[in-house]
């Protein structure tokens, strides 16, 4: 049943975008999880794991024969936790959210004739990325707590 949904959507996509006259559209999507985690022998020091959820859609609209003009937007959410213990004790947490966000936008060029054409393109990309870092030390003399805010990278 999984791979009959695949075929569907991978067939929807070929279909439409062979339809290169002016007034077209052409929109699509994605969503992805991903998760991981480190599983060290019992007597590591260091404990890991990563949690990611990524989304994006992409609306295109022909404003001339096989001339398209496509607009993106994606963003990603990731979270990393990192734990250190020494000597029985927890020394170091780390806990980083991580948000990065893309918008790009797009002039592409249908070439041939054929249902099956290839596109050539330029456009531009902004890009965000959005983090907050925190650590805690707690092994020696003073506990100690680093924060970094946000990071914004254009």
């Amino acid at each position: 049943m999984k791979h009959t949904f695949t075929l569907a959507f991978f067939a929807i996509a070929i279909s439409t975008l062979g339809q290169t006259e002016k007034g077209n559209s052409l929109i699509s999507g994605t969503i992805s999880t991903t998760y991981s985690v480190c599983l060290p022998p019992k007597d590591a020091p260091t404990k890991r794991n990563y949690v990611g959820t990524s989304t994006g859609v992409s609306y295109g609209k022909f404003v001339k024969d096989n001339i398209a003009w496509r607009t993106d937007f994606y963003q990603t959410f990731s979270r990393n936790f990192e734990e250190e213990n020494y000597n029985g004790q927890t020394t170091r947490q780390i806990l980083s959210p991580r948000t990065f966000i893309s918008l790009s936008s797009l002039g592409l060029y249908y070439l041939g004739k054929d249902r099956w054409r290839g596109f050539t393109g330029a456009g531009i990309q902004v890009n965000g990325n959005f983090s907050n870092q925190r650590t805690m030390n707690s092994g020696g003399t003073i506990a100690s707590d680093y924060t970094q805010k946000a990071q914004i990278l254009l």
